[in-house]
């Protein structure tokens, strides 16, 4: 589908929702002509979107890419799709005309056209956010921390809650209902770093150990040749010692005798 001097692509805008988190998507307006094309985009909803640029001018053959951002949404829309609407209003302005002399109204007339949009993709696990994770609504909340019995009561008295089969389906799931996917995974990764490091501190302390214990050893070794050298001393300086006090002897006794 296209309009008169420009081809816009897609026809039919989409959103991944995630309440209260902002999503955007493209549009690319292609020039079909030989001239230049000033364009401007209006929108049923210009508090909820936000278009930038939202005016320009293109040129001959040339194509040009806005991003549209929806705003942060507090509630879903009615099955996930909406009627807002944008228009594309675009003109033929003269060779070289630049941005800052389009006029500031574009007349709407056979060169306007309308582009759908819908707040939902193409994928259901893009636009309906997994199970494990807990939503910010409170209802969503209190759903994922109830059984799955309690969860088909509360269906039937009309209740919003999560749609069977998403929910826990054992016992085991719900021993900790305040822990999603991503933080279990946090967590675990945290667990995974600090057995990492109490295996390097071990292996550090037992490589201090090690140390300590081949350093006591050559301690020991050096005592022990210091006891055996200093006994070699004694040894040696014992007889020494007899002699001189034997040969003392000795001339006191010849002394005494010769007088």
């Amino acid at each position: 589908m296209t309009t008169e001097l420009l081809e816009i692509q897609p026809r039919l805008l989409k959103f991944t929702f995630e309440l209260k988190k902002q999503s955007s998507c493209s549009v690319v307006l292609a020039n079909k002509t030989e001239q230049y094309v000033a364009f401007k985009v209006k929108t049923t909803s210009p508090r909820k979107y936000i278009v930038r640029p939202n005016s320009g001018v293109i040129k001959p053959k040339s194509s040009f890419s806005v991003t549209v951002t929806m705003q942060p949404q507090k509630v879903a829309p009615p099955e996930m799709q909406s009627k807002d609407k944008f228009l594309v209003q675009s003109s033929l302005v003269p060779y070289g005309t630049s941005e800052d002399e389009i006029s500031p109204t574009i007349k709407e007339g056979p060169c306007s056209d309308t582009l759908a949009q819908r707040d939902r993709v193409d994928s259901g696990v893009e636009n309906i956010p997994p199970p494990q994770r807990v939503s910010e609504d409170m209802e969503v909340l209190e759903a994922e921390m109830i059984p799955q019995s309690h969860l088909k009561e509360t269906n039937e008295t009309g209740t919003r809650h999560l749609c069977n089969g998403n929910g826990p389906t054992n016992e085991t799931d719900w021993q900790d209902p305040n822990l999603t996917l991503e933080e279990l995974k946090s967590k675990l990764r945290v667990m995974d770093i600090k057995l990492k490091e109490a295996d390097l501190t071990v292996e550090k302390l037992t490589e201090e150990r090690r140390a300590i214990k081949r350093e006591k050893e050559k301690l020991d070794r050096d005592l022990e040749l210091l006891r055996k050298s200093r006994t070699k001393k004694v040894q040696v300086g014992f007889p020494l010692l007899y002699l001189a006090t034997v040969a003392l002897i000795s001339v006191i006794v010849g002394f005494l005798a010769s007088s």
